[in-house]
């Protein structure tokens, strides 16, 4: 049976089911957004939502206690490491990071 990989675009909900999954519950069971089939994008994407090992993001780390207090007023779910640096554990959490940081994913 071939599986297919659903997802929703609104948050971090991922399921890997056969087609007819889709046909019973076309809407995230987390947030009720409509779910979408991922065709093609699932290399970019991999079949795990969340990541194996957490990203630390050096790139982006808060230098100057101003940084890392317009940091947490920014992004306060986002954990750090001791040093400050910032942890993605998801692709989304990654690019909300980027994002607050004024970077984007090419």
């Amino acid at each position: 049976m071939i599986h297919y990989p659903y997802e929703c675009p609104n948050c971090d909900y991922f399921v890997l089911e056969p087609a007819s999954w889709f046909t019973e519950h076309e809407n995230c069971p987390e947030c009720g957004a409509v779910v979408e089939k991922v065709i093609g994008a699932v290399h970019r994407r991999g079949l795990n939502p969340v990541f194996h090992k957490p990203i630390e993001m050096f790139s982006v780390a808060p230098e100057t206690p101003g940084e890392m207090a317009a940091f947490r007023r920014a992004l306060p779910d986002v954990q750090l490491t001791d040093q400050g640096v910032p942890l993605a554990r998801t692709r989304a959490e990654k690019l909300r990071i980027l994002q607050a940081a004024g970077y984007e994913e090419h």
